[in-house]
């Protein structure tokens, strides 16, 4: 038996309710807008989120587009596109970021969901960009189920791409709390949001180098990004090249006795690279 594509995927998990919810961003491009402003809204309803970013000009915020089965050719289309994206390392935009179900009123998830968008770190305000598919991976293993279930409530599935091309399916936990929240984190719970850049980073990098990097290992991988940022490295570069050149090594660089040196140089605003290849003579082959 042929395991599903990811459109029968999409297509098995939309039948019973006979639609898809799509999130997308247009402030990274809009390549089937033609397509979308010719749908009936009655048929194919949509929404942008409130957001404070695009107060003055809504149309830019995210967008909620409700669409039928009867659309599969433009659902396939945006998938296809959402996954050409996800495995692209040189693309940072992403357009099309999910697909999911939902048997809520749309004013009522568009609601919640431009509420996500906004945290509180220790009182102070941070965008938050859950929805992109590169941050919305991590959820699940640092937020507790219960807060992603009450930021999410109204939501019972939520699908996106991997960047090896295949396709996420994340159940989102039931929540009965009456309001939507701010979700409020400390500085210490913000550190661990903040891997989250090192580790595209470093999945881009892998990438860029064919080395090994599964979705499947996403949490041991994460573990490992965190723990060679807390080594001194204070930029997702860094971060990145630090593992690849310790994968290449077949052993963790900061096990060298050379380690303290570089990152004696690191403080001098000498490049990492520079700096492991003169004292551990550990770089990357090209490209």
């Amino acid at each position: 038996m042929q395991p599903q594509t990811a459109i029968e995927q999409l297509y098995n998990q939309c039948r019973e309710s006979g639609h898809c919810h799509v999130l997308l961003d247009p402030q990274a491009g809009s390549p089937f807008s033609e397509q979308i402003a010719a749908l009936d809204e009655k048929l194919a309803p949509r929404v942008h989120l409130r957001d404070p970013m695009f107060a003055g000009s809504p149309q830019e915020a995210p967008m909620l587009l409700r669409l039928p089965l009867s659309e599969l050719p433009l659902l396939e289309l945006l998938a296809v596109h959402a996954q050409q994206e996800a495995t692209d390392p040189t693309s940072s935009p992403r357009s099309v970021c999910a697909f999911f179900q939902s048997t809520a009123p749309d004013a009522s998830v568009a609601s919640r969901l431009g509420w996500a968008l906004n945290l509180k770190v220790e009182r102070q305000g941070v965008y938050f960009r859950y929805f992109d598919p590169r941050v919305f991976l991590h959820l699940s293993h640092l937020l507790p189920a219960d807060t992603l279930g009450h930021l999410l409530q109204g939501i019972s599935a939520w699908s996106y791409f991997l960047w090896d091309g295949s396709l996420a399916v994340q159940a989102i936990p039931e929540s009965n709390s009456p309001s939507p929240i701010h979700l409020q984190l400390t500085a210490g719970q913000w550190q661990a949001f903040e891997t989250i850049e090192h580790f595209n980073a470093t999945q881009r990098l892998f990438a860029k180098h064919g080395l090994p990097f599964e979705p499947a290992r996403t949490i041991e991988l994460f573990a490992q990004v965190h723990a060679a940022k807390a080594l001194g490295l204070s930029t997702p570069d860094d971060t990145a090249h630090y593992l690849a050149c310790s994968h290449h090594a077949a052993a963790p660089l900061s096990q060298h006795p050379a380690w303290p040196d570089v990152l004696m140089l690191l403080k001098q605003e000498v490049p990492l690279a520079e700096a492991l290849a003169q004292l551990c003579s550990a770089s990357l082959p090209a490209a």
